[in-house]
């Protein structure tokens, strides 16, 4: 029975390179799957564009039929007739897949398990999902195939790891060069006696290795194995860990849900899809090589350190979600985009020399200690949106931003962003970013500086008067911060921001030249004069009248005016007898006047960016 892809419909949550599965959008026209016979039941798919994601996705056929119920008769003989339909129709369907890049790929042996266990009462229908129920490494075909020798042990591996390899690669090649019958009867007699099983076959080695759902209470090495239709170790438990070191993977590389202790070592030689959503690792985890396909590791949780030697990432690469502790990508390359939105690093995180070819998305990211992104290039846009940087070292020594960088909403905690030798694009954006308290204590304040004289030279080579404006107050602030409490320079920089804001608020000066003025009126109107004609005629002296001590005050604010003399002359005040407190108050409003009046003038070349 032919289903069109009309008919079909992708329920994940996907990122926006995939609008099927971002908008529920009906997959594209002109495509047909070849499902089971039955209408009733439903089918579980996983589209390509999202596999590494590891979202299962849901076809069902358009039918008034309830498919709620899956026990009984129905579904044994739905099991049956699926089976043969899926082996009858794999390879074809596989084919489509890979030609259309966008159709649909079957995933039929969890949903057998699962509807297996429903039918025998392990799992009731409202479970939100099933209690996957790990088996023995023994119980694994797969397992026991790569140990036909005997389970190596760390520090006593001898030849046991080479023999293990070879029968390995015995098997790989019976089974795609058609072996003789003798080199399979050789194998499969000992793999029956490696499992102590007198029925178990040879799996196909064209299918991938399946070692999902295991427990591993020994270290599993895999170190040189190679695996030509890739490997599954989805839901496993590795105890002591998993060796992998110059393994090759030519398809999938899933360890989905998986948990490894100690340590897990994949410094192998090529990946093609590699999925690690979920995983989780107590210990280390180490990455070498070239990966041909999708790299992906959503809410992946890593306690341990985290290394990425020499990547090559042919592909996207997605870290959305994940909670990782320390992490070092020393000179990776990252050919298409880069997801690290809302992922978590609890410890320092290093970017040596990594070259970004595609867009490299941070947003909503945290990081809990030390970042440095030295050597680093971006090619294109790098978002760092509403990112918090929360240790005391923020490193972006020689990096080049080739297509601009956004930090809008971004909040640096302890220390402000070092681009000491960086290439900052003209669509740099650092809009609604929070700086670092200046007087914190826990701060290194010499460093700030240097970053901030930095940032100032970079806005002033780009034309940014208003961001070089902000940088340089905060240079000034940080200095003042580095000073003697109290001292005349800090007094000096401790005026400057409290009178101008360091040349940007036009108020200030005007507030400024009123207080003075009217401090010098009343000054001026409190304190007694006397007539020069008489100055011993015994005439008590009496107060400046109001009118005068206002135009008074104000004409000395204006000292420099050169028509201040004719001002005071039409006073009349020239037979008045002045005594030293009255000169004192014209002397500071004449002073505090012409730098009042200054700082007026340079809010307003900073406000009207003149030169």
């Amino acid at each position: 029975m032919q289903v069109h892809a009309s008919d079909v419909r992708c329920h994940g949550v996907n990122p926006p390179h995939d609008p099927h599965c971002r908008t529920g959008r009906s997959a594209p026209s002109g495509e047909n799957l070849t499902l089971g016979t039955r209408r009733r039941f439903p089918f579980w798919v996983s589209c390509l564009t999202c596999r590494p994601q590891g979202h299962l996705q849901t076809i069902r056929e358009v039918s008034p039929q309830r498919t709620s119920s899956l026990r009984g008769t129905r579904n044994r003989s739905f099991t049956r007739a699926y089976r043969r339909t899926y082996r009858r129709d794999e390879a074809v369907t596989k084919g489509k897949c890979r030609q259309s890049g966008g159709a649909w790929k079957r995933i039929s042996r969890r949903v057998l398990w699962v509807r297996s266990r429903r039918r025998r009462g392990r799992v009731t229908d409202n479970d939100s999902e099933a209690e996957w129920a790990l088996k023995s490494a023994n119980e694994n075909v797969y397992y026991c195939l790569a140990t036909l020798h005997g389970e190596p042990e760390s520090g006593r591996l001898g030849d046991l790891l080479d023999r293990n390899r070879n029968e390995w690669q015995r098997w790989l090649e019976a089974g795609i060069h058609n072996g003789s019958a003798a080199v399979r009867g050789e194998l499969t007699s000992l793999l029956r006696s490696r499992m102590g099983n007198a029925n178990v076959e040879l799996p196909d080695s064209a299918r991938p290795a399946d070692f999902s759902d295991t427990i591993f209470e020994r270290r599993l090495f895999l170190g040189g194995y190679k695996f030509p239709a890739g490997a599954r170790f989805d839901r496993s438990v590795f105890e002591r860990g998993i060796d992998a070191t110059k393994a090759s993977f030519d398809e999938d590389l899933s360890l989905v849900s998986a948990k490894i202790k100690v340590r897990g070592n994949f410094r192998g030689e090529t990946f093609n899809y590699v999925n690690l959503d979920n995983l989780e690792v107590e210990g280390q985890l180490g990455f070498a090589g070239e990966v041909r396909g999708e790299f992906s590791m959503r809410e992946c949780t890593v306690s341990g350190d985290t290394v990425f030697s020499h990547m090559y990432f042919n592909s996207h690469v997605y870290f959305g979600s994940a909670r990782l502790g320390r992490v070092r990508f020393v000179e990776p390359k990252f050919s298409e985009s880069a997801d690290f939105a809302h992922a978590e690093f609890a410890g320092d995180v290093d970017f040596i020399n990594a070259m970004f070819h595609s867009g490299s998305v941070f947003i909503d990211a945290v990081f809990g200690a030390s970042a440095e992104f030295r050597g680093t290039a971006f090619k294109d846009r790098a978002w760092f949106d509403r990112t918090e940087w929360r240790g005391a070292r923020v490193s972006f020594t020689n990096v080049r931003f080739e297509a601009g960088g956004r930090f809008r909403g971004a909040t640096f905690v302890k220390c402000v962003p070092d681009f000491r030798g960086a290439v900052l694009h003209e669509a740099t954006e650092l809009d609604g970013v929070t700086w670092p308290a200046i007087f914190n204590k826990g701060t290194d304040q010499q460093a700030n500086l240097y970053a901030y004289e930095r940032l100032k030279l970079e806005m002033e080579r780009l034309k940014k008067h208003e961001d070089e404006q902000f940088f340089f107050r905060q240079e000034l602030r940080v200095r003042r911060a580095l000073m003697k409490p109290w001292s005349p320079g800090w007094l000096l920089n401790s005026a400057y921001e409290k009178v101008s804001g360091y040349g940007e608020s036009i108020m200030r000066p005007l507030v400024g030249m009123g207080a003075l003025a009217a401090a010098g009126f009343v000054g001026l109107t409190l304190l007694p004069v006397s007539s020069k004609m008489s100055p011993s005629s015994g005439m008590a002296a009496i107060p400046l009248p109001c009118g005068s001590a206002a135009q008074l005050s104000l004409l000395n604010l204006l000292s420099f005016l050169p028509m201040r003399r004719e001002a005071i002359d039409a006073l009349a005040l020239n037979d008045l007898q002045f005594n030293w407190i009255f000169r004192a108050i014209s002397a500071v409003e004449a002073l505090g006047g012409a730098v009042l009046l200054f700082l007026l003038a340079l809010a307003l070349k900073n406000r009207f960016r003149m030169r």
